[in-house]
C-alpha cells in the first residue's frame, strides 16, 4: 500500500492558500456584505462605518429600472459572447487535433488573441470599426451594402453588437485550448471501431466525439461564461457602458456605483446578487456533470485616418515615428516596468502557493480539504468589479493604495484559485506508486514531492504561470483603481488614457500597444507548448 502519509503534512500544503483566500477574498466578502447594509454617499474609508444601517440598497437595485436593464444587457453580452466562442473554439479544436503541416505555427496563432490585454482587444476592434476611418465601415462601402458610415461604437442600436465581437475572439481559444485537451485524451480506438461499423463523420462526432468531450465543454463555458460576467475590461475600454447605458453590464453598473457614484452601500448589494447569481448558473451547470495593431503602429496618421484604409500598406509609407513620439510624450517605459513587477510578483506568489495546494488537494482526502478547494472554486466567480471595493478598503487601511504590492497580491488572490485546481488535475495525473516508491526507499513526503513530483509537474507549472501571467498582465480593473498616480500605472491603464473623448492618435496608440503585447506574446510563444500539455494532462482532461 505504500508509505503512510501525514495529515499534518496535508494541512500544511494547504495552508497558504486557506490564509491567502481568507485574506483576500473571505474578509473581502465580509467587507463587501457589511458595507452593503451601509446607506449613503462616501469614498471616505474611515466615513463608510458611520453611514445608517438599513435595507434600502436592497430594496432600490429591486426597484431600480437601471439594474434591470442592465441584467438584461449582461445576458444579451455574455450569451452573444458565448455561443459564438463556444462554435469558434469547437471548430478550431477540431482542425487542431488533425495532422497537417505547420500545425504547431497554426495552434499558437489560434490561441494567441487568449494572450492580448483585453484593453488592447478593444482598442484595436475600436479602429476596426472606426465611424469615419474604419476598415470595417471601408469594406462594406466597396461591397455596396451601405451608404452611409456606422459608428458602432457609438449609436445604440449597435454598440452592444460590437462589443460582443472583441469579446469572442477573447473567449474562444480558452474553448480551444480545453476541448482540444479532451479531444486528445479520446482513446484513437473508439474512432477506428466505429468506422469499421460503418459510421459517417457525423455519427462518429454525435456517438464518439461529443460523449469525450461533453465534460470538459461545460466546464469551459462554466468558466468562460463567469468570466465574461466578471470582468469588465473590454467594455470599459470600448464604450465605458455608453451610449446611454447600452452596454452597461451588471460589473460596470457596479463599477461606477462605487467608483462614480461612490455609492459603496448599493454597489455591494447589487454584488451580493451577482454572486448569488453566479452560484445558481454554477450549480444548474453543474448538474449534469456529477496582425491590424502591429501595422496601424508604423502608419502615418493619414493612412489610418482615411476614407479608404490600405489591408496591405505600402512599404514607402511605413515609419517607425510613432513608437518614438510615444516614449518621449508619455511614461510608456515606467509603465512597462510597473507592470513586469507586479506580473512577476503575481506569478511568483501565485505558482508557490497553488503547487502546494494542488498537490495537497490531490494527493490526500479530506472533508476539510474538499471544503477548501470547494471555496477556491467558488472564489472565481467573484466579480473584478465588486472585489475591488473591499481591496480598496482593505488597501488603503494598510496604506496599499498607489502601491505596487498591493496590485501583487490583488492579483495573487485571483490567480490561486484556478491555477491550484489546475495543478491537481495535473498531479492527479501523476501515478501515486513514484512518491509511494521513494518514500519507501527512505525519502520524506516533502522529499518525495521536490525531487520525484516536481520535475514530472513541469509542464503543469507552465500552463499555471502563463496563466497567471496573462491573466495580471492584462487586468485592468484592480490597476485602474487602486493606482492613482500615473508614474504608477500599469501598460493596461496607460493605454487607456491615450482614448480621448474627441481625438485619438491612432498611431501613437497602436504603437503604445503593440509594445505591451510583446512581453507576453514572447512568453506565450516560448511556454505554449507547456500550456497545452499542462491542460491536456491536467484538470480539463480529469
Amino acid at each position: 500500500m505504500g508509505a503512510a502519509r501525514s495529515p499534518a503534512m496535508a494541512y500544511g500544503l494547504l495552508a497558504p492558500a486557506v490564509v491567502a483566500v481568507a485574506f483576500l477574498i473571505a474578509y473581502p466578502l465580509y467587507l463587501v456584505a457589511q458595507v452593503s447594509f451601509r446607506q449613503g454617499k462616501t469614498l471616505n474609508i474611515a466615513r463608510i462605518t458611520e453611514l445608517p444601517l438599513g435595507l434600502g440598497n436592497y430594496a432600490r437595485i429591486i426597484d431600480d429600472p437601471e439594474v434591470w436593464h442592465s441584467a438584461w444587457v449582461t445576458f444579451v453580452y455574455t450569451t452573444g459572447s458565448i455561443v459564438p466562442a463556444f462554435a469558434i473554439g469547437l471548430a478550431t479544436a477540431l482542425l487542431l487535433n488533425r495532422h497537417f503541416p505547420g500545425r504547431l505555427l497554426f495552434r499558437c496563432l489560434i490561441l494567441l488573441p487568449w494572450a492580448v490585454p483585453g484593453v488592447v482587444a478593444s482598442i484595436d476592434f475600436l479602429w476596426l470599426f472606426d465611424a469615419s476611418y474604419g476598415v470595417v465601415n471601408a469594406l462594406l462601402r466597396e461591397a455596396g451594402l451601405i451608404t452611409r458610415d456606422i459608428a458602432w461604437f457609438v449609436h445604440a442600436d449597435t454598440a452592444l453588437a460590437a462589443v460582443i465581437l472583441p469579446t469572442v475572439w477573447k473567449c474562444y481559444p480558452f474553448f480551444t485550448l480545453t476541448l482540444l485537451a479532451a479531444l486528445q485524451a479520446i482513446p484513437a480506438a473508439l474512432y477506428e471501431a466505429a468506422r469499421v461499423d460503418g459510421a459517417t463523420p457525423f455519427q462518429q462526432f454525435r456517438h464518439v466525439t461529443w460523449p469525450g468531450i461533453r465534460s470538459a465543454a461545460i466546464l469551459a463555458a462554466i468558466l468562460n461564461t463567469l468570466w465574461t460576467l466578471r470582468d469588465i475590461d473590454i467594455v470599459f475600454a470600448a464604450t465605458g457602458g455608453g451610449p446611454a447605458g447600452a452596454t452597461e453590464t451588471l460589473g460596470l453598473l457596479v463599477y461606477h456605483e462605487a467608483f462614480s457614484y461612490f455609492r459603496m452601500g448599493t454597489a455591494s448589494a447589487m454584488g451580493v446578487a451577482i454572486i448569488a447569481l453566479s452560484v445558481v448558473l454554477v450549480l444548474l451547470a453543474m448538474k449534469p456533470l456529477k496582425k491590424e495593431l502591429f501595422v496601424t503602429s508604423i502608419l502615418p496618421t493619414q493612412l489610418v485616418l482615411s476614407r479608404r484604409p490600405p489591408l496591405l500598406p505600402p512599404w514607402d509609407a511605413m515609419s517607425f515615428r510613432a513608437y518614438g513620439e510615444v516614449f518621449a510624450r508619455r511614461p510608456v517605459l515606467t509603465w512597462f516596468l510597473n507592470s513586469i513587477v507586479v506580473t512577476s510578483g503575481a506569478v511568483a506568489i501565485s505558482i508557490v502557493i497553488s503547487t502546494l495546494a494542488g498537490y495537497s488537494l490531490s494527493r490526500y482526502r479530506t472533508s476539510a480539504q474538499q471544503a477548501a478547494g470547494f471555496t477556491l472554486l467558488v472564489s472565481k466567480m467573484l466579480p473584478s468589479s465588486l472585489i475591488v471595493i473591499p481591496f480598496f478598503i482593505m488597501f488603503s487601511t494598510f496604506h496599499l493604495v498607489d502601491n505596487l504590492l498591493g496590485l501583487i497580491l490583488a492579483n495573487a488572490a485571483v490567480g490561486v484559485p484556478f491555477a491550484t485546481w489546475l495543478m491537481k488535475g495535473f498531479f492527479d495525473g501523476i501515478p501515486r506508486e513514484l512518491e509511494s516508491a521513494a518514500m519507501i526507499d527512505g525519502c520524506s513526503e516533502l522529499g518525495a514531492l521536490r525531487h520525484v513530483i516536481l520535475p514530472l509537474a513541469r509542464p503543469g507549472i507552465g500552463a499555471c504561470a502563463i496563466y497567471v501571467a496573462i491573466v495580471t498582465w492584462s487586468e485592468f480593473v484592480f490597476a485602474r483603481t487602486l493606482v492613482t498616480q500615473p508614474e504608477n500605472w500599469l501598460l493596461t491603464v496607460g493605454l487607456q488614457s491615450f482614448v480621448g473623448e474627441y481625438l485619438v492618435d491612432w498611431s501613437q496608440l497602436m504603437a503604445a500597444g503593440t509594445l505591451s503585447l510583446l512581453p507576453i506574446l514572447v512568453l506565450f510563444v516560448l511556454l505554449e507548448p507547456f500550456l497545452v500539455s499542462g491542460m491536456t494532462s491536467g484538470s480539463v482532461a480529469n
